[in-house]
């Protein structure tokens, strides 16, 4: 039987996607958990960033490689659109959740509000305000695309939106988040609907609220 396994510690936003793929393309996972400052880590992915990932008796790394070798391995590609404008906007999306989205909303918000309290750690208040806008005006961008197409790529669900889903998820876990994302309901819909998709239930955090 394949299965997934990836390296990454147990709460990953990017483990979680490749676990919700793994999920709608009927692939069995699991996460051994592991840092990816040490030296084993460096062996599975040489620039120190998780998930690494082994399927199929081969080592794949970064998340959308993942996500992308399970649609087309394991899911004849169901979750990659044909339509080349199609693809375009889920590449595009892709893009701006790793790049844009993820890199202010996660130091600027999830991992204060989230993380630094479980470390016994003060958030920096300052720096918290100033992503605020920020994370606030993408999450507006996103909205509009989802009220123009319905799902991010177009009208069907693709790799876009199980990426940029777990991203969403972990924000709106904030009471910041929540009440930003609450008040665009086409990104709020979306993100409900997808919360009871059965991939995103069977990829729950350790501790994460039902």
């Amino acid at each position: 039987m394949t299965e997934l396994v990836l390296y990454s510690p147990p709460v990953s936003t990017y483990a979680r996607i490749c676990a919700v793929v793994a999920e709608e393309a009927g692939v069995a996972w699991r996460i051994q958990p592991m840092d990816a400052k040490t030296v084993r880590a460096r062996g599975l992915h040489p620039f120190a960033r998780t998930p690494a990932a082994h399927i199929d008796g081969e080592l794949i790394y970064e998340t959308r490689a993942v996500a992308a070798y399970l649609d087309a391995a394991h899911n004849d590609g169901a979750l990659t659109p044909t339509d080349p404008l199609a693809l375009a906007r889920m590449q595009q999306w892709i893009s701006v959740a790793d790049n844009y989205l993820f890199a202010v909303s996660d130091p600027g918000l999830v991992l204060p509000r989230l993380v630094a309290p479980l470390m016994g750690r003060q958030a920096d208040e300052a720096f918290v305000a100033r992503a605020l806008p920020v994370i606030d005006w993408q999450l507006g961008l996103l909205s509009e695309r989802l009220e123009l197409a319905g799902h991010v790529a177009g009208p069907e669900l693709s790799l876009a939106d199980l990426h940029l889903w777990p991203m969403i998820h972990a924000i709106g876990l904030t009471n910041e988040g929540a009440a930003m994302i609450g008040a665009k309901l086409p990104l709020a819909r979306w993100k409900d609907a997808l919360a009871q998709r059965p991939s995103a239930i069977a990829t729950r955090w350790p501790g994460e609220p039902n």
